[in-house]
C-alpha cells in the first residue's frame, strides 16, 4: 500500500543520492535538511509532506539541477549525440517522473520509452515519517 505522507528530509536525501549517482565527476548533489543542493550550493527545497508534493516538486528539482549542470559543463547533459542544430528539435533531454501503484517513484531524463538516464527508483514507503 502507498503511504499517504512522506518525511521531506528523507525524500530530499533519497532524491539527492540518486541524482549524485548519475552526475559527472566534479559535480555533486547532496541533501541538507529538506533541501536538495547541487554544484556550488544552489538547490530546491522539498516542502510539504504528501506524496502529491513529491510528485509536484521532483520535476523542478531535476530540471533546476540539469540547467545549472549544463551551464557548469558548457555542454548538454545528459549528452544528446543525435541532436543536430537547425532541426527545430529540443536538444535537452527533459526530465520525467512516474509514480507506480506500489508507491515507487521512477525518475529520469529523456523519453520514458528510450531514456537517456534513469535514476534508481525511490520507494516512497521508505520515506514515510
Amino acid at each position: 500500500m502507498i503511504t499517504e505522507e512522506i518525511d521531506p528530509q528523507k525524500f530530499a536525501a533519497a532524491l539527492a543520492a540518486r541524482l549524485d549517482a548519475v552526475t559527472p565527476p566534479g559535480w555533486s548533489v547532496w541533501a541538507k535538511g529538506n533541501y536538495v543542493h547541487w554544484g556550488w550550493g544552489s538547490g530546491n527545497q522539498i516542502y510539504g509532506d504528501g506524496v502529491a508534493d513529491a510528485l509536484e516538486l521532483s520535476p523542478y528539482v531535476l530540471e533546476g539541477m540539469q540547467d545549472e549542470l549544463i551551464e557548469f559543463l558548457g555542454e548538454l547533459w545528459p549528452p544528446n549525440p543525435e541532436w543536430r542544430p537547425g532541426t527545430g528539435q529540443d536538444p535537452v533531454h527533459r526530465e520525467w517522473v512516474r509514480l507506480q501503484h506500489t508507491g515507487v517513484l521512477e525518475l529520469g531524463y529523456g523519453s520514458q520509452d528510450d531514456p537517456a538516464i534513469v535514476l534508481e527508483p525511490i520507494d516512497l514507503n521508505d520515506c514515510a515519517p
